[in-house]
């Protein structure tokens, strides 16, 4: 150990207290040792920013947790009321179903039999555009000639 100059019990308490006294004694190793003190107490204050700065990322970054859990449990306790309204709507459709399935069988006989009219009648109309083609046709060739004429 290298002496400060400083007394024994003196050194002791003011390491306790965080306090620095210049030397009292005259030394080789005083500039040393206040150069150590220079270089330990920039040490300390690059220490202390960086624990203020880790402190307050800390705290920082604890308050985003607690945002992002909140609204992680908002989010789950709205998956689970839309879930349970999906199953509660599931359960009033099939029930609708069981009530209304022989209804549905004749709703969809009474459509089946207005689609094969709708077809008939669309079939009867694409002959009577072909029938009035051919008219138009041969009107038109028959101007034609007698306009050469």
């Amino acid at each position: 150990p290298v002496d400060s100059g400083t007394p024994p019990g003196r050194e002791a308490q003011a390491e306790s207290t965080g306090e620095h006294q210049p030397s009292t004694y005259c030394s080789e190793d005083t500039t040393v040792s206040r150069s150590k003190y220079i270089d330990f107490s920039y040490l300390l204050e690059v220490n202390k920013q960086w624990d203020q700065q880790f402190r307050s990322m800390k705290q920082h970054y604890e308050i985003k947790l607690a945002e992002v859990k909140a609204k992680l449990s908002a989010s789950q306790r709205s998956i689970s009321e839309l879930e349970k309204e999906r199953h509660r709507h599931q359960q009033e459709c099939e029930a609708a179903l069981a009530r209304d399935g022989p209804l549905q069988e004749k709703e969809k006989e009474i459509l089946n039999k207005a689609l094969n009219e709708l077809k008939e009648e669309n079939k009867l109309l694409k002959e009577q555009k072909a029938s009035v083609t051919k008219k138009r046709e041969y009107y038109e060739c028959e101007i034609s000639r007698l306009n050469k004429v």
